[in-house]
């Protein structure tokens, strides 16, 4: 129990935890773990859900899947970059 406990001091997840009973703090720990891992593999960047009085966990709406980082992006600086200047 003292697992839950620290993750419900956390000040990202004490919420979910304050709409939960005490007793489905596993429910609900097993719900958000399966859920981050879900958000990771479909790599989304905002979801809207909801969580309920026993732990469970509902999805709303889907957000915006992350943008793929550009091939063609600089990765130097622009050569009028004060970078580049020198003493």
């Amino acid at each position: 129990m003292t697992r839950f406990l620290r993750i419900r001091n956390n000040i990202h997840f004490r919420r979910y935890f304050d709409a939960v009973h005490p007793v489905f703090w596993p429910v609900l720990f097993w719900q958000l773990g399966r859920f981050f891992k879900w958000m990771r593999a479909e790599q989304l960047s905002e979801v809207l859900f909801e969580i309920t009085w026993w732990g469970g966990v509902r999805i709303h709406i889907i957000g915006d899947k992350l943008a793929a980082p550009s091939p063609f992006a600089p990765t130097k600086p622009r050569w009028d970059d004060p970078v580049w200047a020198s003493d």
